[in-house]
C-alpha cells in the first residue's frame, strides 16, 4: 500500500448504523456470496440486529444483491475511483475480504488485504485457517477469520458486530507492507 492514500482520518456518518464495506471485484469463486447468504439467513430468521447493517460494495457491476434478495441492506456501487474506495474502506465498521476458491483460497496474498491494513479497521477476513491471509493477520492482529462457505458462522459474527460485541484490537507492524518498504527488501535480494 501507500502511505499518503490513506493518510487522514474520514469519520463514519453519525447516524448509529454498522457498515461494512468491500471494494474489489466480483467473479465466479470470488465476490460476496457468503455475505450476501448470510444476510438473508438472518433476514429468514427475523434479526432485527439487521436494522443497523449496511453494505457498501464498489468495484464489479451491481446486480449481485438483487439476486440474493439483500438490497435493502445492500448497496453496489459499481467500479468507483481509489479514492471513493478508501473513502468507503475508511468509513467502515468492518472490511470484508474474501478469497478466491481453490488452490488460490490458501495460496493467494489480494493487494486489497493491505490496503485494508492500512486502513486501520478491523477485517473480516472469509478465508481458510491455513491461508496466507489468515497468517498476515495472525502475524498483525486487526481481524477475524470464518472458513468460506460457513455462512451459519458467518452469520453469527455479523450479529455479534450489530449487536456491539465485537473487538479486535489494531492491526501492529504494518509498514513492513508500504510500497517503499517492500522495495528496500526487493533492493536487498
Amino acid at each position: 500500500f501507500e502511505p499518503a492514500d490513506f493518510a487522514g482520518e474520514v469519520q463514519p456518518p453519525a447516524d448509529g448504523l454498522f457498515r461494512i464495506a468491500y471494494t474489489g471485484v466480483w467473479r465466479p469463486g470470488y465476490g460476496l456470496q457468503d455475505l450476501y447468504a448470510a444476510i438473508a439467513l438472518l433476514k429468514e430468521q427475523g434479526a432485527p440486529e439487521l436494522a443497523r447493517l449496511r453494505v457498501q460494495a464498489a468495484g464489479f457491476q451491481p446486480g449481485p444483491a438483487a439476486e440474493a434478495g439483500v438490497t435493502e441492506w445492500v448497496s453496489e456501487l459499481g467500479p468507483v475511483p481509489h479514492g471513493q474506495a478508501v473513502t468507503l474502506m475508511k468509513q467502515a465498521d468492518l472490511l470484508y475480504l474474501p478469497v478466491p476458491s481453490g488452490y488460490y483460497a490458501i495460496a493467494s496474498l489480494p493487494g486489497k488485504l493491505f490496503e485494508y491494513l492500512a486502513c486501520g479497521r478491523t477485517i473480516l477476513a472469509v478465508v481458510p485457517e491455513a491461508s496466507e491471509v489468515a497468517q498476515v493477520l495472525n502475524e498483525t492482529g486487526g481481524g477475524l477469520r470464518v472458513e468460506p462457505g460457513d455462512v451459519a458462522g458467518l452469520a453469527r459474527t455479523l450479529l455479534t458486530w450489530l449487536r456491539g460485541e465485537g473487538r479486535i484490537e489494531p492491526a501492529q507492524g504494518i509498514d513492513r507492507y508500504s510500497r517503499a518498504a517492500t522495495t528496500r527488501r526487493l533492493g536487498q535480494v
